[in-house]
C-alpha cells in the first residue's frame, strides 16, 4: 500500500466492515495484507488462524470438484440431505450440485465457495471478501446478502456497490482519508 501512515486497528466478531474508496486506492491490497497473501511493507499483521479470504478469482475453489463434494469435505458432520438443501436454497439445483465447479457460472461458483465457508463444521472467525457481488444476478445477490447478514464472525468486505454494502448491515467503514485509512461507524 502506498500510504505511509501506519494502520493500527483491532477487529472482533462484532465488527462488520466495508472497505471503500476509489479504484487504485489500495482496497484489495489492504485485504491481501490482512489475509497474509501479501507481506506488509513494515510492521506486523496478526489475524486469527480461522480466517478465510475470498479473492475476485475464487482461487480457493477447486474447479475440478463439485460444490457438494467440497461442502461434504468441509462439513463431514452435517447430513448430506441438509447440505443439498442449503445449496438448493442458494439456487444450486440437482444438476449443479454434482457438476464440476468449472462448469458453473461465476455467481454459482461464488455461492458454492461461500457455502463451503459459512456452512463448514467450523466456520472461519474472520471472513475477508474482495468484490463478492461481482457476477451475481439479483436473486443470487439477495441470497449472498442474507448469508452475510447471518454470518456471526468478523466480516471485512471490499465493494464498489454501495447498495450491496448497505444491505449487509455493516458496523463500520474503513476508508482512505489521505494519507491514511480511517475506521468509522457505518452510516448510510
Amino acid at each position: 500500500i502506498s500510504h505511509s501512515t501506519p494502520l493500527n486497528i483491532t477487529l472482533t466478531t462484532q465488527h462488520k466492515v466495508g472497505i471503500v474508496g476509489p479504484n487504485g486506492s489500495g482496497k484489495s491490497t489492504l485485504l491481501q495484507v490482512i489475509a497474509g497473501v501479501l507481506k506488509p511493507r513494515s510492521g506486523d499483521v496478526y489475524t486469527t488462524k480461522q480466517c478465510a479470504y475470498l479473492d475476485q478469482h475464487l482461487s480457493a475453489l477447486d474447479p475440478q470438484r463439485s460444490a457438494l463434494a467440497q461442502l461434504r469435505e468441509i462439513s463431514p458432520n452435517t447430513p448430506e440431505e441438509q447440505q443439498r438443501m442449503r445449496l438448493a436454497q442458494l439456487g444450486l439445483g440437482p444438476d449443479k450440485l454434482l457438476a464440476p465447479c468449472r462448469a458453473l457460472s461465476g455467481g454459482e461458483q461464488l455461492k458454492s465457495y461461500l457455502a463451503c465457508l459459512l456452512y463448514a463444521d467450523s466456520p472461519p472467525n474472520l471472513l475477508l471478501l474482495d468484490e463478492p457481488s461481482n457476477h451475481l444476478d439479483l436473486p443470487s445477490l439477495s441470497a449472498l446478502e442474507s448469508m452475510l447478514r447471518d454470518y456471526s464472525g468478523c466480516l471485512v468486505v471490499v465493494s464498489h456497490d454501495s447498495y450491496f454494502l448497505s444491505e449487509l448491515q455493516l458496523s463500520h467503514r474503513l476508508r482512505l482519508s489521505p494519507p491514511h485509512w480511517q475506521l468509522e461507524p457505518w452510516r448510510d
